[in-house]
């Protein structure tokens, strides 16, 4: 196989692991933003998007989220499957772009939400549609410098609204597996500020309030926390199960004890995610989440942008 990586970053440098790991033969390919970028053992370097080799098997695209569109809109029109790391694109605009301008449902596409190869999701994937469930809360915060920990945070294109930073967009992972769960929502009420002393020029939290049929779920997501925290609470009429991500648990308050329990690497996600991918390559079939459900999920992400 011939695979693309737009960017190559620390992210990509984890898809390339788990690439080499299941396909070692693949022949790898890196747009590189100058000369002078460190060479990666195994991988060829070009500096041109109209530098790509032919006959590409699919293309990576994880380089800065600004770059998304113009990136996409290169490769579209190249009819080749898409890994897109999240967020698809950083405005609403440029998603009304993408929609209008491209036939994107052709085309095997997958946006990396690597959450969804996790076994809590997993599990619930499969018995929330059970459960007379009437409160979800969904929470996810942890400490923006220490995300990079060789580098400068204020550096980062997290920390800048213009570069497609911002929790909002940074953590779209709570937002994309609840409407893998329940679907979309009717009603989307947002809020978001800057009220840390990282002193950045994007949101450091957000809050979404989403309205269902059966319930209400309250996203809450923050750059600042220092000790990490992700979970889910979903409070039913007769128990209330906490979901803990980075343990890898469900928890039932009425049965006092962990109900559901498999731990797992986190490169393994990825490494789930891959699989997937290639499979629905093989068969060309449409991915779990393809470019226009990315976007819809992006619309509820940005519901307070008019454009």
């Amino acid at each position: 196989m011939k695979v693309l990586f737009i960017g190559m970053g620390s992210i990509a440098k984890k898809h390339l692991l788990v690439l080499k790991d299941l396909l070692p033969e693949t022949e790898i390919f890196a747009l590189r933003s100058s000369v002078k970028s460190n060479e990666i053992e195994s991988v060829k370097s070009i500096y041109k998007l109209e530098d790509l080799p032919k006959n590409l098997d699919f293309a990576i695209i994880s380089n800065p989220t600004y770059l998304h569109s113009k990136t996409l809109f290169h490769l579209l029109p190249k009819n080749i499957p898409l890994l897109i790391e999240k967020p698809i694109v950083h405005s609403i605009k440029e998603a009304n772009i993408l929609l209008n301008d491209f036939d994107t449902k052709n085309i095997v596409s997958l946006i990396s939400c690597n959450l969804r190869f996790h076994p809590c999701i997993i599990y619930l994937k499969e018995h929330l549609i059970k459960l007379d469930w009437i409160e979800i809360n969904a929470y996810c915060g942890s400490y923006l410098p220490e995300w990079r920990p060789d580098s400068d945070y204020l550096e980062s294109y997290s920390s800048s609204r213009e570069y497609g930073g911002g929790v909002d967009l940074d953590l779209i992972h709570e937002l994309d597996y609840i409407y893998y769960l329940i679907g979309k929502p009717k009603q989307v009420n947002s809020t978001k500020c800057n009220i840390s002393s990282l002193g950045i020029n994007a949101p450091d939290y957000a809050n979404y309030l989403l309205e269902f049929d059966k319930g209400i779920v309250n996203v809450s997501l923050n750059y600042y926390r220092r000790k990490p925290k992700r979970t889910i609470e979903i409070v039913t009429n007769n128990d209330v199960l906490v979901v803990d991500l980075l343990k890898y648990t469900i928890f039932s308050e009425v049965e006092n004890k962990i109900i559901f329990s498999e731990k797992i690497e986190r490169l393994d996600l990825l490494k789930r995610q891959m699989s997937y991918f290639l499979n629905c390559i093989k068969n060309n079939q449409p991915t779990m989440n393809p470019i226009h459900e990315s976007i819809e999920v992006l619309k509820i992400c940005l519901n307070d942008e008019n454009e």
